[in-house]
């Protein structure tokens, strides 16, 4: 058997990569969609609170999977930015990015101090 064949249980794609993809393309398409630079910092703040609740949750079990998720969301959001009119295209992705990571910061901060108490399901 050639080393080539792939196993039966095999798949081309696996579900931290699938989200990743879809992350990045969900973020390409609210940022192409915004409407305004205002509206990407507003998107850019709340996709980073939620991402570091993400992190936060996963901060004992961290793995790439979890970054790479987290990045390919950014990613796509900057690249759709960089598609629309809104802004100035020099500023605007550097500031949303800072915006961004600040939101995943302050989030993080917020639930490890307790000032947010998360319920899961």
């Amino acid at each position: 058997m050639s080393r080539f064949i792939p196993h039966p249980s095999y798949k081309s794609l696996s579900w931290p990569e699938t989200i990743a993809t879809i992350c990045l393309i969900i973020g390409f398409i609210l940022s192409f969609f915004a409407g305004s630079a205002f509206m990407y910092y507003v998107i850019a703040l709340l996709t980073g609170i939620f991402f570091g609740r993400l992190w936060y949750n996963t901060r004992n079990t961290l793995q790439f999977k979890y970054f790479m998720i987290i990045t390919l969301f950014m990613i796509g959001f900057v690249i759709g930015s960089l598609f629309t009119p809104y802004g100035n295209p020099r500023i605007t992705p550097f500031l949303t990015l800072f915006i961004y990571v600040i939101g995943i910061i302050a989030s993080y901060y917020a639930h490890s101090k307790g000032y947010i108490k998360a319920i899961d399901f």
